[in-house]
């Protein structure tokens, strides 16, 4: 079982946190707008709220306090290969990026040392390199699309 983690206060002004599955449709209608600019074809928004009840994907937002909104929506998910656990980082979208995601990326490390996650990977576009200082290129994602 994959442990919740708690409220966390990131500042006043922001609060970074893991949505409990219980919580979800009081959230739900401020994520989708996030999730959907990040959506590639592979998951829907239904697909992803399905595998979030199902406790085999988490829910992390950006919560801002002064406008009283969802700011980001982050989507994680636990992997376990044959020799290792990972947490993948599945999709990523909101605005204020330079004041959530070092926050957001301190709690989701956090959480996946405790659930026992030995790496963290992430497939996203280019443009993630710049901002994701700490992690290591290590392949190059191809795809072709059959028809």
């Amino acid at each position: 079982m994959l442990l919740v983690e708690s409220l966390n206060m990131s500042s006043l002004d922001r609060v970074i946190t893991q949505v409990p599955v219980e919580d979800l449709e009081f959230i739900w209608s401020q994520v989708v707008p996030h999730l959907e600019r990040a959506l590639d074809g592979s998951y829907s928004t239904y697909d992803i709220l399905n595998n979030i009840q199902d406790n085999r994907m988490q829910l992390w937002i950006s919560w801002n306090n002064t406008e009283k909104l969802v700011e980001a929506a982050f989507v994680t998910e636990v992997c376990d290969y044959p020799q290792m656990r990972t947490m993948r980082w599945v999709l990523a979208g909101g605005n204020n990026l330079e004041e959530w995601l070092s926050p957001l990326t301190e709690k989701v490390e956090n959480w996946a040392k405790k659930n026992k996650c030995q790496r963290l990977e992430i497939v996203g576009r280019k443009g993630w390199t710049k901002v994701l200082r700490d992690y290591n290129p290590q392949a190059v994602y191809f795809v072709k699309e059959l028809k």
